[in-house]
């Protein structure tokens, strides 16, 4: 990231927002990486030492080993789906207005928030579907189901909601911000 900055203060306007995009693709996943493993081991030491087990435990190879490959399949699924979402924004970056990256960007995080419920369901059951081999089909199909109907509820009143609330909750700046989110629903949901 310092490299793509001193390269950004070195180029005209259009190098500028390339060189940053560059290095935030760089930097983004290792500071992902850090945050979701720091958190996670805090978290799990202090539930640990709440209810008294971690006297009780002795962490050998075996276990270390299962708990990263867990960490692991965890960090590439969150990793790409923030990836997925906010790819379009980086792309937009190399030949968009800022006027234009900022309207996207409201749209896509009016869109976001319907996101909550996947990312809920997928939080909730990664930790069962990754304990067992077969990695419990029967249970993440309906889960999916389940995500699937709720999310395209959601979208579907986001859809015919879209004027008001984008007027109510951004302002009538960003009214151009309807069209891409009618754009982008049929997206998501698939």
């Amino acid at each position: 990231l310092f490299a793509s900055l001193n390269s950004a203060q070195r180029t005209d306007g259009w190098g500028k927002e390339r060189s940053i995009a560059a290095g935030a693709l760089l930097i983004v996943p290792a500071g992902i990486l850090l945050a979701v493993a720091s958190s996670n081991i805090v978290l799990g030491l202090i539930e640990l030492r709440r209810i008294g087990a971690l006297e009780r435990v002795r962490i050998g190879f075996a276990q270390t080993r299962q708990l990263l490959g867990y960490g692991i399949r965890l960090y590439v699924a969150r990793l790409s789906s923030t990836v997925n979402f906010r790819i379009g924004t980086m792309i937009l970056a190399f030949f968009a207005t800022p006027g234009d990256i900022g309207i996207f960007a409201a749209a896509a995080g009016l869109v976001s928030r319907i996101l909550t419920v996947p990312t809920s369901i997928e939080t909730a059951l990664f930790s069962r579907v990754a304990e067992d081999a077969r990695g419990l089909p029967e249970t993440v199909a309906q889960a999916a189901r389940v995500s699937g109907v709720v999310s395209g509820g959601l979208l579907l009143v986001l859809g015919v909601l879209s004027r008001p609330a984008v007027l109510i909750l951004l302002s009538p700046q960003f009214e151009r911000a309807i069209a891409l989110i009618w754009i982008m629903i049929p997206g998501i949901y698939l």
